[in-house]
């Protein structure tokens, strides 16, 4: 029975065409390198290579981040170091100060030193790197402290997130780097020896917390009661009580007036100060607890030495306490840079593998592919032999 030539025809055509998508597929895969251009060729593997460039572009992101956290943290790392160095010259200076053989006109010599290191402390805490305040917290573009000291950054610190879990703050409060835990009561007496009083009746209560325990003190203004009645025994009171887990100093000022200063033992340990008095107006409240910053801590030691007064124990401790506390902010931030920088293998890592599971994915086997292109060429010549062979005749016959 005859063949028609139209089935032959059809059938050609068939092949035909087969063989021709065929290689043109494998001449795209030669000459892209890619296996896969349309969804539908392969759904599985085009998912998997959505997927995976998703992770890359993730990836891509944690690293800049990264980067990012890297440069501003070595930067802050970099001026507290400057910092720290120069408040233990301060220290050491405030030793040679502290002696009572050093003359006033020395002293007053000496305060240059200070006046042009609370320049130099408050113009590194004001440091920014490119438009960012490193101190600045999350008001990255707000400069941290005015001239008077004051911190007008954000409390909150910037945080930056490095991979799908772990966010780390890249911009810390100025305040929690450079305030130390130094309280000082804000109020003022001529004398060690004067009576104690906060307002009122001169009857009261100040009440101490530290490491989670409180401890309260009685004053009032009778030195028959066994509470204590001026300053200084109200100094000896607590350093009885509390020490030497808090110490409390009779403070001398600038203004030679005294003032009353509570040091803790530890560096990192927060201490609070609260006081009740028999004041029933709030305006007649005669002074507050305040927390010393850095720079206030060195400016009282500088006004001290500019009127000739030497620094007093409390002054000596005040500045040790500044170096430990920037030494201590110091660690603190260089453990957040060496965890950033252990991530950076990490990421390299995880990288090569995410390219190379989308590179098998998605890329094609070239020594395969040109295998499989002469196996088209030749199955299409194949054909065109069977066809002629057989009708003798080409598709030329059927244009």
């Amino acid at each position: 029975m005859k063949v028609p030539d139209n089935l032959i025809y059809s059938v050609f055509q068939r092949q035909d065409q087969l063989v021709r998508e065929n290689l043109v597929k494998k001449t795209l895969e030669i000459g892209t390198g890619k296996r896969v251009f349309n969804i539908g060729d392969d759904p599985g593997t085009t998912y998997n290579i959505i997927q995976l460039k998703k992770e890359i572009t993730e990836l891509s992101q944690f690293s800049r981040n990264r980067l990012f956290a890297d440069v501003n943290l070595s930067y802050a790392d970099y001026t507290l170091s400057k910092v720290e160095d120069y408040l233990k010259e301060l220290y050491t200076k405030t030793v040679q100060a502290k002696s009572q053989t050093v003359t006033p006109d020395a002293l007053v010599a000496m305060s240059e030193e200070f006046g042009t290191a609370i320049r130099f402390l408050l113009d590194r805490a004001n440091e920014r790197l490119g438009e960012n305040y490193i101190f600045s917290g999350s008001a990255l573009t707000t400069k941290p402290f005015d001239n008077n000291y004051a911190y007008r950054g954000s409390q909150e610190e910037f945080n930056v997130q490095i991979d799908a879990e772990t966010f780390v703050p890249v911009f810390t409060s100025g305040e929690v780097v450079f305030t130390t835990n130094v309280v000082e009561l804000d109020a003022s007496f001529a004398s060690p020896d004067d009576v104690f009083t906060l307002g009122g009746d001169g009857v009261g209560q100040i009440d101490i917390t530290y490491k989670g325990t409180t401890y309260s003190f009685n004053y009032d203004n009778d030195p028959a009661t066994p509470d204590p009645s001026t300053l200084q025994e109200l100094v000896d009171a607590i350093n009885a009580t509390v020490g030497p887990q808090v110490r409390a100093f009779v403070h001398e000022k600038e203004d030679g007036t005294y003032t009353l200063r509570l040091i803790p033992e530890e560096t990192s340990q927060p201490i609070t100060v609260a006081y009740n008095t028999a004041v029933t107006d709030p305006s007649e409240e005669l002074g507050s607890f305040n927390y010393l910053n850095i720079f206030q801590i060195t400016d009282r030691i500088y006004k001290k030495l500019q009127g000739g007064i030497n620094p007093d124990d409390s002054d000596l401790t005040a500045i040790n306490r500044a170096y430990d506390h920037v030494a201590f902010q110091r660690s603190r931030i260089g453990s957040v840079l060496a965890q950033v920088k252990q991530q950076e293998p990490v990421q390299q890592n995880k990288e090569d593998v995410l390219n190379k599971q989308k590179s098998d994915n998605e890329d094609a086997d070239i020594s395969q592919s040109i295998m499989e292109y002469t196996r088209y060429r030749l199955a299409y010549e194949a054909l065109m032999r069977i066809v002629a062979d057989t009708r003798d005749m080409t598709i030329l016959k059927y244009i």
